[in-house]
């Protein structure tokens, strides 16, 4: 997943708490795993995340989401 203007530390992959924190805005999430974020919300606007697998965005696994 890609988060447009935002940025997010990852917490956790399928429970295991990440001990390497690292300011990203894209992480891999492979098929029936789940990531758990921590996502800093300080640029406001209307933005966007996707997957970058283009077959995905056509499955509708793009949204917008508003920061205030």
């Amino acid at each position: 997943m890609h988060f447009h203007g935002q940025r997010f530390l990852v917490l956790e992959h399928n429970g295991v708490k990440e001990i390497n924190l690292v300011w990203k805005d894209t992480v891999f999430i492979p098929s029936v795993q789940t990531v758990d974020i921590l996502l800093d919300t300080l640029n406001s606007g209307i933005w966007m995340a996707h997957c970058h697998i283009a077959e995905h965005l056509k499955s509708g696994m793009m949204t917008e989401f508003k920061v205030e």
